[in-house]
Protein backbone atom coordinates (compact mmCIF):
# COMPACT_ATOMS: atom_id res chain seq x y z
CA UNK A 1 0.00 0.00 0.00
CA UNK A 2 1.18 3.61 -0.60
CA UNK A 3 0.05 5.84 2.15
CA UNK A 4 -0.80 9.36 0.33
CA UNK A 5 -0.88 12.76 2.58
CA UNK A 6 -4.37 12.96 3.77
CA UNK A 7 -3.87 9.00 5.51
CA UNK A 8 -0.57 10.01 6.81
CA UNK A 9 -2.18 12.94 8.39
CA UNK A 10 -4.76 11.65 9.43
CA UNK A 11 -2.77 9.03 11.53
CA UNK A 12 -0.77 12.00 13.10
CA UNK A 13 -4.05 13.69 13.61
CA UNK A 14 -5.19 10.89 15.62
CA UNK A 15 -8.35 9.55 13.12
CA UNK A 16 -9.62 6.82 14.28
CA UNK A 17 -10.85 4.98 11.02
CA UNK A 18 -7.15 5.61 9.44
CA UNK A 19 -5.48 4.03 12.87
CA UNK A 20 -8.08 0.83 12.34
CA UNK A 21 -7.11 0.95 8.76
CA UNK A 22 -3.00 0.79 9.31
CA UNK A 23 -3.71 -1.84 12.53
CA UNK A 24 -5.08 -3.98 9.75
CA UNK A 25 -2.22 -3.72 7.29
CA UNK A 26 0.24 -4.27 10.32
CA UNK A 27 -0.35 -8.39 11.18
CA UNK A 28 -0.55 -9.12 6.86
CA UNK A 29 3.09 -7.85 6.93
CA UNK A 30 2.18 -5.30 4.24
CA UNK A 31 4.11 -3.02 3.74
CA UNK A 32 3.41 0.94 3.53
CA UNK A 33 5.19 2.88 1.52
CA UNK A 34 5.17 6.63 1.12
CA UNK A 35 6.47 8.68 -1.58
CA UNK A 36 8.25 11.36 -1.91
CA UNK A 37 5.77 13.58 -2.64
CA UNK A 38 4.16 12.87 0.19
CA UNK A 39 7.24 13.58 2.33
CA UNK A 40 7.57 16.89 0.63
CA UNK A 41 4.12 17.29 1.41
CA UNK A 42 4.95 16.75 5.05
Amino acid sequence: MIADTSFIIDVMNGDHDAIQKAKLLQPENSPISVTSVSIFEL
